[in-house]
């Protein structure tokens, strides 16, 4: 902010004003209204389901259109280690290769981070 704006706001009469309008409008932005962000989440969820439906993942929880919350299966690690233990580029939503930069690495092929835990020996 400027050194004249910070003596304006300072000066009692258009601090107030200053004070009054951004506690009034200063947070617009954030009023919005509940049906809007529930429109955008489940636009959003069903745009990842409709990704994860077509992995290997997706197929094996059985997800088909339409697609809502209700209908994608509770899940633990058991359902998806098989995926990361011997990891395929169709069984992953964002194939890691795909995001690589170009080095050595691809040379290789693509390859896919491990828990240390899970790492295979």
């Amino acid at each position: 902010m400027s050194e004249f704006m910070v003596k304006m706001v300072s000066f009692p009469p258009i601090g107030k004003l200053a004070t009054k309008y951004l506690r009034d409008h200063g947070l617009d932005f954030l009023n919005v209204p509940l049906e809007k962000v529930s429109e955008r989440q489940d636009k959003l969820m069903k745009t990842k389901l409709r990704r994860l439906s077509g992995t290997t993942i997706g197929k094996k929880l059985g997800l088909k259109e339409p697609f809502n919350i209700e209908s994608v299966p509770f899940t633990n690690y058991e359902v998806y280690e098989p995926f990361y233990n011997n990891p395929t580029q169709d069984a992953f939503m964002y194939p890691r290769g795909l995001r690589q930069e170009p080095d050595e690495r691809l040379q290789r092929g693509p390859q896919m981070v491990h828990a240390p835990e899970h790492r295979p020996p």
